[in-house]
């Protein structure tokens, strides 16, 4: 018994800390072609079914309680938001981190702090691959410099937690930046291995919609003027907030595509690729879009007081004690800006994230029907469904899998959208349970 049960059921997130635990090395993260993502392929000549990369796989299981517990963190008084000390709108100090940053540079700046004043040694983050657009890959950045190389959103699967065989058994300080699924791989690791537990100073969590498979840029690019086996670099997130596609092509031009459209056809093609159609399969069993473990959560401000913004600020939510530590320093020692917010309104503008948390029991019942593997949550609290529709927005997401693996379905994925936009927008986002803070 390994990783490749967890892989079969299509409940693979490419973090990659599987091939990192593994001891007998017989694990290596690849890019599968038919499903659009990397994932682990075993050697099972080598394999010793120890189950290590069972355990570590947070695709598989996720027990919060237990993760929420390793650097001592009390149970949140709202489960399915996590602990939350202060919330507030951020953004750098530094007028170009800012600018090329995708949200306000928050994080950028953040780790400026870290590093000017001794607190970590590197940062473990995603870079892009300059060679080949779709193909990140996780790194330890040793000084800012490094990580303003590696300043660009990523919105395809990278394997992060390989990175991890570069600091076991040596006595530096690392923050790690990375989205829920990382960062509950990395927890789960830390079970498995505690000597790093201090080597990990702070924790560094973005939201996360999900990670799309390279079928969405198939399907998109091309449509657009773009052959996709054309492009060799992609910055998603280019220029004025929320930013545009920059694509670097193959032939040494370059592409600046816009990602919002006035035209009903045009936006509705581009939330068809990248607004849930392709994600990676695991990621629509996804219970924790906030990044609920993490000391700092942080992510895009779609509140009102941030319309219009162009320059770019990010969310932030403190959740740990020495998360707030180092946060207030970085604000002391002049880094960054803030401005804070009610938490209601944090919380009301995520609401798609209580949804996900709250609606986990109808897609339990709902895979348990069809036989299908589901992820074994432990949560931080009783679990409720919010609303009894959503069983026809869980087929819509059983479907979409082998939808998008068929070039032939594709002509079904615009119509499948308006489906699942309508139910969301009427069920969902207009359904006044899912406003848990309302005045």
């Amino acid at each position: 018994m390994n990783v490749m049960q967890i892989t079969n059921a299509d409940l693979c997130l490419s973090c990659g800390f599987c091939e990192t635990i593994c001891p007998e090395n017989c694990i290596t993260i690849k890019f599968n072609p038919a499903k659009g993502f990397h994932e682990p392929i075993v050697n099972e000549k080598r394999c010793t079914n120890c189950q290590s990369c069972i355990d570590v796989c947070p695709g598989r299981a996720v027990d919060f309680p237990a993760l929420n517990n390793i650097y001592g963190n009390p149970i949140p008084e709202f489960h399915n938001i996590g602990n939350i000390q202060r919330s507030c709108i951020g953004y750098s100090n530094d007028l170009q981190v800012r600018k090329d940053a995708a949200s306000g540079g928050f994080i950028t700046q953040f780790l400026h702090y870290l590093f000017d004043y001794n607190k970590i040694d590197g940062a473990i983050l995603t870079k892009p691959n300059k060679k080949d657009a779709f193909n990140p890959c996780g790194y330890i950045a040793r000084s800012f410099n490094e990580v303003l190389a590696s300043q660009m959103s990523i919105y395809n699967s990278v394997s992060i937690g390989t990175v991890l065989k570069e600091i076991n058994n040596d006595n530096q300080r690392y923050a790690f930046i990375g989205i829920p699924c990382q960062v509950h791989g990395l927890l789960n690791y830390i079970q498995q291995h505690p000597e790093i537990k201090i080597n990990i100073r702070i924790i560094i969590g973005t939201f996360c919609g999900g990670y799309q498979t390279h079928f969405a840029h198939q399907y998109y690019f091309p449509k657009v003027g773009v052959p996709f086996d054309q492009i060799k670099n992609i910055d998603y997130r280019y220029g004025e907030f929320p930013g545009s596609f920059r694509l670097g092509l193959r032939n040494g031009q370059t592409k600046i595509l816009p990602r919002r459209f006035p035209d009903k056809k045009q936006a509705n093609r581009i939330n068809t690729a990248f607004n849930s159609m392709f994600y990676i399969p695991r990621c629509y069993l996804c219970a924790d879009k906030g990044n609920i473990l993490a000391d700092i959560s942080t992510g895009d401000p779609w509140i009102p007081d941030c319309k219009g913004e162009k320059i770019g600020k990010s969310i932030i939510l403190i959740r740990s004690d020495r998360g707030n530590t180092l946060f207030q320093q970085a604000i002391d020692k002049d880094y960054i800006s803030i401005e804070n917010i009610p938490f209601k309104t944090v919380m009301n503008a995520q609401k798609f994230n209580h949804e996900r948390h709250g609606n986990q029991p109808a897609y339990q019942k709902l895979f348990k029907l069809f036989r299908k593997k589901y992820p074994d949550y432990t949560f931080l609290g009783k679990t409720q469904i919010i609303n009894k529709r959503v069983y026809i927005r869980i087929l819509i997401d059983c479907i979409k899998p082998f939808l998008q693996r068929k070039r032939w379905t594709w002509w079904l994925l615009r119509p499948l959208y308006f489906i699942e936009k309508h139910i969301r927008n009427i069920f969902i986002y207009n359904n006044p349970y899912t406003y848990f803070f309302k005045d």
